[in-house]
């Protein structure tokens, strides 16, 4: 079954951007008690609602922040989106 999204919406894939190792770092370990949350989170898009007003591309990687990502089960099938306007910004390689 293929989920397609509507309304101005985007369907993501969550992903992780892999950050640039550092040498020679510290680290330490915080309980998980005392971490902030994460406030946003990188995405893959995976299908573009026809009536978006950007020109989004499936493959494209954005920014968004996470309780404005709406997860839908469909079909015991789990997809996430979002309208477009929460996107905060893209990642080009």
């Amino acid at each position: 079954m293929n989920i397609f999204p509507a309304n101005r919406r985007l369907k993501l894939k969550e992903c992780e951007i892999k950050a640039p190792e550092e040498r020679n770092k510290v680290s330490f370990l915080i309980p998980d008690q005392a971490q902030k949350p994460q406030e946003y989170g990188t995405f893959e898009v995976l299908a573009v609602s026809e009536d978006c007003e950007k020109p989004w591309s499936p493959g494209n990687k954005v920014v968004v922040p996470f309780h404005m990502v709406e997860t839908i089960n469909v079909c015991e099938e789990e997809t996430k989106m979002v309208l477009e306007n929460y996107v905060m910004c893209t990642i080009a390689d």
